[in-house]
């Protein structure tokens, strides 16, 4: 593989790009307190695809407030936390969840996939709602949630291609998300 080149381009992907030296040396990382000796360690990869997207997203968009806590109920004794919302000057103007998932083979996701966004899509007034996973080939058609005025768009975004391709991926679903007619409050 071609070594890559630190520039004030790439600055964002630096911690990134260090990582994927180790792992494309096969090296490992080593812990040296105590007298266990170890040669594997865990990545969250739900975290890392998360945190990719949120920050690709934040590039390319304009008012995203990522992992904003909010109350559910009027007593706020529950609290929602969607990974990604846009706000505009009259409030949130859309909503996105990322799922570090595969869709399965005719591009279904699970229920509680669903029954989370349109949590987040009531508690923020939006009739439309957007789930992002890490692959697979999602229905092209949104799911109109029946007796709720929302609709769900799934995207997928194929982290398995080079890093100019998933952020011209990114480009494209940055456009979907903020586009007018997906980010119309319900009525």
């Amino acid at each position: 593989w071609a070594p890559w080149v630190v520039t004030r381009l790439n600055a964002r992907l630096h911690t990134l790009l260090h990582f994927a030296d180790v792992v494309l040396r096969h090296a490992s990382v080593e812990h040296a307190s105590g007298d266990t000796s170890t040669r594997g360690f865990v990545v969250n990869m739900a975290w890392l695809f998360e945190t990719l997207i949120t920050r690709l997203l934040d590039e390319r968009t304009e008012g995203l407030a990522p992992q904003n806590t909010m109350p559910l109920d009027t007593a706020a004794r529950l609290t929602i936390r969607p990974d990604l919302v846009w706000y505009g000057a009259d409030g949130p103007v859309a909503v996105a969840d990322t799922k570090y998932k595969l869709l399965d083979e005719k591009g279904n996701f699970p229920n509680s996939d669903a029954y989370q966004l349109v949590t987040y899509c009531a508690r923020l007034d939006l009739s439309t709602g957007h789930l992002i996973y890490a692959a697979g080939d999602p229905h092209p058609e949104p799911y109109e949630i029946v007796g709720t005025g929302v609709r769900l768009v799934v995207h997928a975004i194929d982290i398995g291609r080079s890093m100019e391709d998933v952020e011209s991926q990114v480009d494209r679903l940055a456009e979907r998300l903020l586009a007018p007619t997906t980010s119309a409050a319900c009525t």
